[in-house]
């Protein structure tokens, strides 16, 4: 009988550490989920906001170079924000957004774009 006791205990607690352990690595996942699913649209906002400067920025003929002038920052500066490579500040979105002549929003309106 004590045999049978023991064995139910050790089952019991076998069952409760496997279940703990699969919350766990369930937790795991979900974060590594969270964490892919936030940089994918981190990444989303960054080619919005670099595919809509090139975009405005072409629309008034400016190379990157002057455009940079007019606001401020470098021309390589610009370069990487047009090509996904760089976040940017919020000063400097209301900088390019001022050299553009535009409202800063339509910066980060997907497909903006006039065919």
């Amino acid at each position: 009988m004590q045999i049978q006791m023991r064995a139910i205990k050790d089952f019991s607690v076998n069952h409760t550490f496997m279940a703990l352990s699969s919350l766990i690595v369930c937790r795991l996942i979900a974060c590594i989920l969270c964490t892919f699913i936030y940089e994918v649209n981190a990444m989303d906002i960054i080619k919005v906001f670099g595919t809509n400067l090139r975009y405005y920025r072409k629309k008034l003929g400016i190379s990157q170079e002057k455009f940079g002038e007019m606001c401020g920052l470098h021309r390589t500066y610009i370069s990487d924000v047009e090509r996904f490579n760089r976040s940017i500040s919020l000063d400097n979105i209301q900088k390019i957004a001022d050299a553009l002549g535009i409202e800063t929003y339509k910066l980060f309106i997907e497909n903006t774009q006039e065919n």
